[in-house]
């Protein structure tokens, strides 16, 4: 959705618009700052969801 906003002299929220109809189950991880882009999560159909792994603190291993 993307909402029109004022804030001179008090905020004020125009009407809602809708930007896209994403999939079912579809959810919106980030987008870019002009939102012209959008990262969008998709289950796969009939399939289990497979593994990941996430590192925490990756830059430590880098080399310096």
């Amino acid at each position: 959705m993307s909402v029109p906003v004022t804030l001179n002299p008090t905020f004020q929220a125009g009407e809602p618009k809708l930007l896209f109809k994403p999939p079912a189950n579809a959810y919106v991880i980030a987008n870019t700052p002009d939102c012209n882009l959008f990262l969008v999560s998709v289950p796969i159909e009939g399939g289990k969801s497979a593994p990941f792994t996430v590192v925490l603190n990756w830059q430590a291993g880098l080399k310096k």
